[in-house]
């Protein structure tokens, strides 16, 4: 009997739920010999009347990261005008990096951050919003650029080595004498 309220239950949720009209696309990331990247997104004919859509990418070193994401609407309550509500990347340790607005009105929005330093891991980013009218689109980029702050093992041994070179420097010498018979 349980079975049957569950199935019904799932049965249910898979009938009501409404999937996105549209994925958003992924172009990159284009990775450079220094180990950055950049990845360019886009999204276009958005759910109506909100959305959400969120792609993952890693770092393999720590380093800064910049974020930008706009949208043009046409015309003041144009059918193309997207509002977004929220966007921001999570990392790990869930911590979040809010994309603030740099430019707002009421048909163009543009949110951004610059040389965040983030460290090693994965991150998504996550955009939410509403559309007025039946169609919009938006786009933006991430870019990566790793740090030349050395790890954390470079610098233990850095530190160890100074140690080494002070323990030396403080060390007595024996004194050596030759005795003759």
């Amino acid at each position: 009997m349980r079975n049957i309220y569950r199935a019904g239950i799932a049965a249910a949720a898979l009938a009501l739920s409404v999937p996105a009209s549209a994925a958003v696309t992924v172009n990159g990331p284009d990775f450079g010999p220094d180990g950055s990247f950049s990845i360019g997104f886009s999204g276009a004919n958005v759910a109506r009347p909100t959305f959400t859509e969120s792609f993952t990418f890693s770092t393999t070193t720590s380093g800064f990261l910049s974020a930008i994401i706009s949208t043009t609407g046409g015309g003041p309550r144009s059918a193309n005008d997207v509002d977004f509500t929220s966007v921001f990347v999570t990392g790990p340790g869930n911590v979040t990096y809010v994309l603030e607005p740099t430019s707002n009105s009421d048909v163009n929005e543009t949110r951004s951050f610059e040389d965040l330093f983030v460290g090693i891991g994965t991150y998504t980013f996550t955009t939410n919003g509403s559309l007025r009218g039946t169609n919009g689109a938006y786009g933006g980029s991430v870019a990566f650029n790793p740090s030349a702050v050395p790890e954390t093992a470079t610098w233990g041994m850095m530190i160890l080595g100074f140690g080494m070179i002070g323990a030396a420097a403080r060390s007595r010498k024996v004194k050596t004498s030759v005795k003759f018979a």
